[in-house]
């Protein structure tokens, strides 16, 4: 597989995200239009975004955001059509059955079930009965057949891990911002879906970028009073943001830096340049709030 392709993911796939997010544009053009404050309706909404990585390759597989989806093989002659489908990953070949397993992402929890398969569903090693609920947590290796994923959460619902009956995944975001511009800069799309949804909900104003170049471009044409930035973006280091925007503005922007790895060396580095703070993911909805808390208060007013 090219690199390019190595992050497998339909780009047309529509989740219930992108439906609540058109909601907020309208909201936010309506807004501008009547200039006037616009409460942004609140919606459920499970904002976990989950990544899987295919143990022994470069592939990272993104999950459509949702409560429930089945992970399997598409097979278009019997209209099955799981919302993660492995047949690209040799599915086939290594046992992975049509509806293999379901995951279910609810009450700050994940669990996995396997739905009868040929092959077996396996956690970190271990068989799981059939249509038998059990846990699954960040890092975990699940292998379905002879296929081995190792499980990522990038974003959850909340830092605390306990299980939390009828949380149900709601989320209950306070006013924060009055209208001050956050610029967002992540690769992964879904992540910067949270955090504009969760950014708008609590008054802010958002742009979002997906590579450097583009967040630059947003950087020089737009009047920007934050940034959040992912370290890591694929072949580009999120870096390339900071030093850009330290030597072209002399007055102190607040930029907070997202990294999977906090600590040592690359913190150190990321503090050289110029980062006030650093969140580690899996990020949630109680991190985001209080890294949005924290901008605002460095916002110069």
């Amino acid at each position: 597989m090219s690199e390019d392709n190595k992050y497998v993911r339909d780009e047309n796939y529509t989740t219930r995200l992108d439906e609540v997010l058109e909601d907020l544009e309208l909201a936010e053009l309506k807004a501008r239009e009547h200039k006037a404050e616009t409460d942004i309706p609140l919606e459920p909404l499970i904002p976990w975004v989950i990544e899987f990585r295919v143990i022994g390759t470069p592939q990272i597989i993104r999950a459509p955001i949702g409560e429930h989806l089945i992970i399997g093989r598409q097979d278009t002659k019997h209209d099955i059509y799981p919302e993660i489908d492995l047949v690209p990953h040799n599915g086939q070949r290594l046992g992975v059955s049509r509806k293999h397993a379901r995951i279910i992402m609810r009450d700050n929890r994940v669990t996995v079930e396997d739905l009868a398969s040929a092959n077996g569903t396996y956690i970190n090693g271990k068989n799981i009965d059939v249509m038998v609920p059990m846990r699954l947590r960040d890092g975990d290796q699940l292998k379905l057949g002879n296929l081995t994923l190792q499980v990522h959460f990038v974003v959850q619902p909340h830092s605390n891990e306990d299980t939390m009956r009828d949380f149900g995944n709601d989320m209950n975001i306070p006013k924060i911002g009055t209208g001050e511009r956050l610029l967002l800069l992540d690769n992964n799309k879904e992540v910067c879906a949270v955090l504009r949804m969760i950014a708008l909900q609590a008054g802010f104003t958002v742009a979002v970028a997906h590579d450097v170049v583009r967040a630059m471009a947003i950087w020089d044409k737009d009047d920007i009073d934050g940034i959040i930035v992912e370290l890591m973006l694929g072949d580009n280091n999120g870096l390339d943001l900071v030093d850009y925007v330290r030597q072209t503005r002399p007055s102190h922007i607040p930029i907070i830096a997202t990294t999977s790895t906090a600590g040592g060396y690359r913190e150190n580095q990321a503090r050289a340049k110029g980062i006030d703070d650093l969140i580690e993911k899996p990020l949630s909805v109680d991190k985001i709030i209080e890294a949005l808390s924290t901008l605002k208060g460095m916002i110069k007013q």
